[in-house]
């Protein structure tokens, strides 16, 4: 057997920690009997819908996932023979920062020891220069129904494991047809390439087939109805995955997804899927240090570009006509002073806590105001000023002072933007709303 990707090694302090997320996986040995010999146990762990999360946001406290915890996770559970694949979409946007975050969600996987990846939107959407750092720094990239528009394939059809009996398992990789696909790619009906690739592998042989790819529940249940003698269909970007393998008729399906917050896994005897779980990383499950470290390396690569970053919103913002906060004061005296005891006027001091006050992911909720003037220079914008509620106040002001009618400026139906399941577990807009109304309704 080759020899596996280099592994991370727990201490015995991270395998304490880990017990209670290993028992939560239900991934027990003793579930193949123990006259079964060992060599046929073996098993499959996927996660999904990364979107470039590292690691958590540290806006709330009990937030899940990240490389680091997933890193140590794996080191502790993971045998040799086990198959890890991440089904795509592991970046979500094409700014600046984002192409950094995709080199640093790439180097993780290969740390990490992926088996295979499959391409999801995400990263498509970078066409070449994603297949360039897919190539020099991997993991191995699969699909089956990716096509470049002159009909050669970007990537292999599938990946070929070996159980812990050296059986071959063939993992063929598909990805879901979607909206604007890029125009160097042409993406075909996932049935017709599976049912394609599944006679090719049977001419060499390999009957035992894993489908892993970028598909939503629905389309995942699908194959596994119309594809009953593969051993497993697992499907990606699913909010809250499955707790363990779906029997709805056909294979079985393992769905995975949310931001990589936890690992999905199937356990298998031969090529019988036996049982499985689902494992969400916790604040109970410690940072593996090589991994921290990695993340570390990016947020000071990204901090680099934050003063680039401000003066592009600022731009941003001027151009909806934004005045800042403090032109509000003079005729809104009441209001202003209440946003001024605000969180959301001190959003930036919550950034400089944890030193990320130059990190663009972070700045893009947390820098929304446009300063004021001080003499000759601008003050540092404070946090989330009036105008990320009411909009611009450009008219409203100019309206003011030739004293005629300003139109309407009312506070948006979603905060949503910002205030987002990952980033704000607890949000309810009512309630959060009641705490900060101020002014007439």
């Amino acid at each position: 057997m080759k020899n596996r990707k280099r592994r991370l090694g727990p201490t015995p302090l991270i395998l304490a920690a880990l017990s209670l997320a290993v028992a939560a996986a239900s991934l027990s040995e003793s579930v193949s009997g123990e006259d079964e010999p060992s060599r046929t146990k073996w098993r499959i762990f996927v996660t999904g819908d990364t979107k470039g999360y590292l690691r958590p946001c540290g806006c709330a406290a009990g937030l899940k996932g990240g490389y680091p915890r997933r890193a140590t996770y794996l080191a502790g559970i993971r045998r040799d023979g086990d198959l890890l694949v991440d089904l795509g979409n592991i970046v979500e946007g094409t700014r600046p920062q984002d192409r950094v975050r995709l080199r640093y969600v790439l180097k993780g996987l290969k740390l990490l020891g992926y088996d295979a990846m499959v391409p999801g939107q995400g990263e498509l959407a970078y066409g070449e220069d994603f297949e360039k750092l897919v190539r020099s720094t991997g993991p191995r990239t699969i699909c089956a129904n990716l096509f470049f528009k002159n009909g050669n394939r970007p990537f292999p059809r599938w990946h070929i494991h070996k159980t812990p009996s050296g059986e071959g398992v063939a993992v063929v990789g598909l990805t879901s047809p979607y909206q604007k696909i890029p125009g160097r790619y042409r993406i075909t009906k996932p049935t017709d390439a599976l049912r394609d690739a599944i006679k090719v592998l049977k001419r060499k042989g390999l009957t035992k087939i894993v489908v892993a790819g970028y598909l939503k529940g629905k389309p995942a249940l699908d194959l596994a109805k119309d594809f009953p003698d593969v051993v497993l269909v697992a499907g990606g970007f699913v909010p809250r995955g499955t707790k363990e393998p779906l029997r709805r008729g056909g294979a079985p399906v393992v769905l995975a997804g949310e931001r990589g917050q936890y690992v999905g896994s199937a356990e298998l005897r031969g090529s019988s899927v036996t049982g499985g779980g689902q494992t969400w990383l916790g604040e109970d499950v410690p940072d593996d240090k090589t991994l921290a470290r990695l993340v570390q390396d990016h947020d000071d690569e990204v901090s680099s570009m934050g003063s680039a970053y401000k003066a592009g919103q600022l731009l941003a913002f001027r151009k909806k006509g934004w005045v800042g906060s403090e032109s509000c004061r003079a005729c809104h005296k009441t209001e202003y002073e209440s946003w001024a005891e605000s969180k959301h006027a001190h959003a930036m001091q919550a950034l400089k806590a944890k030193k990320q006050d130059r990190n663009p992911n972070c700045l893009e909720c947390h820098y929304q105001d446009v300063p004021e003037q001080d003499g000759h220079r601008l003050r540092e914008v404070r946090g989330v000023g009036c105008e990320s509620c009411h909009g611009g106040g450009e008219d409203h002001v100019q309206a003011r002072r030739e004293k005629r009618q300003s139109p309407p400026m009312p506070a948006p139906v979603s905060c949503a933007g910002c205030h987002d399941k990952q980033n704000s577990p607890g949000f309810e807009r009512t309630s959060y709303w009641d705490r900060m109304r101020h002014g007439k309704d």
